[in-house]
């Protein structure tokens, strides 16, 4: 009895210790997918997580002139249905509208304006982390409206200032820095901003070469897509921090164009950032953003979009398939989130049938944090 009674014992023990160190998000897989962030470790770094997220986010919310639909759809769930549906990153443009005296930044496309106002957008991102307060938002932003001459960058300036400096977001916005853990972006929303505006709250400043540009030259060079993301330096010099350890490195494929035989350069060029992703050093703080978004053939329509979304999508699928590491693989920005079959009538293109298979890949980077 006694050995017996040694052996359970010696069991327990074994147990009980490979339970203390099993992380929140190995011993509990109680997760759906609007709280999936519940169960990771506090201390995760979020530059090291898979988070799907939407390119164009908002043009599944309707666009102020119907005229655009057909161009620019590449969604079709609202920014609330997404968040529910677990996408954690979402590509906000905005354009200024209204007069001088009453600059407004409205949601966009492009200059296809969208039927949503910025303050709507941070206000359902604050009532949904509310409601959340395990899960974190990535926002990137830019100004959409096409060249600005020094009259509109003082107007959109003074526009997002006024914005993001209201009171009721003063504790929205996670504090950036490059090794930012999960348990300091609770409940918040990272801001990452493609376009300045004067003194930005606690979020991020980048840019990265758009495919149409001289300087965009060739897709599998690290050295084109490598990208230097930090906060404003006053901002950080007030707080009496390095810049030099707020600032790190950003890998960027955002390749759009898929038409024709540039669908093969695009599949290529998702996995190439795929392995660049998993390849980082467990120490660095690089952060990724690979776009399985685009359009492909005919051309840059709610069609296209679909036809692209329908090869990217499932070559993702098939990289996590027969992925056995337990690295994460950065930001995922994908079109037509939420559905795994678009089958709807779009505009005047008609019915659109297309197997975008995005809610799967969805749930399969999020299952990526659960390895």
């Amino acid at each position: 009895m006694m050995k017996k009674a040694k052996i359970i014992i010696i069991l327990f023990a074994c147990i009980t210790f490979v339970s203390c160190q099993l992380s929140p998000k190995t011993a509990n897989s109680d997760w759906e997918l609007d709280n999936w962030m519940s169960v990771l470790n506090d201390t995760i770094r979020l530059c090291k997580l898979s988070i799907p997220g939407t390119h164009d986010a908002l043009s599944g919310c309707g666009f102020t002139d119907p005229k655009y639909i057909d161009d620019y759809t590449t969604q079709i769930a609202t920014l609330d249905e997404q968040l529910v549906g677990g996408l954690r990153y979402f590509d906000v443009r905005l354009v200024l509208c209204g007069d001088s005296d009453n600059v407004v930044l409205q949601t966009s496309h492009r200059t296809a304006t969208i039927n949503l106002t910025f303050v709507e957008v941070l206000d359902k991102l604050s009532n949904y982390l509310s409601a959340h307060s395990s899960e974190t938002v990535i926002m990137k932003i830019q100004y959409d409206g096409g060249d600005m001459d020094e009259n509109i960058k003082e107007q959109w300036s003074k526009a997002m200032q006024s914005t993001l400096h209201d009171a009721k977001y003063k504790d929205l916005f996670a504090d950036f820095r490059p090794d930012i853990r999960l348990k300091d972006a609770r409940g918040k929303v990272l801001l990452i901003s493609k376009t300045e505006y004067g003194e930005p709250v606690c979020g991020a400043l980048t840019s990265w070469m758009d495919e149409g540009t001289e300087e965009y030259t060739h897709i599998d060079s690290i050295a084109e897509r490598t990208l230097i993301l930090s906060p404003n330096i006053e901002k950080s010099n007030a707080r009496k921090v390095d810049i030099n350890d707020l600032t790190t490195r950003l890998y960027v494929q955002d390749f759009y164009n898929t038409i024709g035989e540039r669908i093969n350069e695009k599949l290529h060029a998702v996995e190439a950032m795929y392995k660049s992703a998993i390849e980082v050093p467990d120490d660095a703080n690089v952060w990724i953003i690979n776009h399985t978004s685009g359009f492909s053939s005919p051309k840059m329509n709610a069609i296209g979009y679909a036809e692209n979304a329908s090869r990217t999508n499932a070559k993702l699928l098939s990289l996590l398939e027969a992925d056995t590491t337990n690295r994460g693989i950065g930001i995922i920005p994908m079109d037509y989130a939420c559905i795994d079959t678009l089958n709807q009538v779009i505009g005047t293109l008609g019915l659109i049938n297309r197997s975008v298979m995005s809610k799967s890949l969805t749930r399969a980077i999020i299952e990526k944090n659960m390895k």
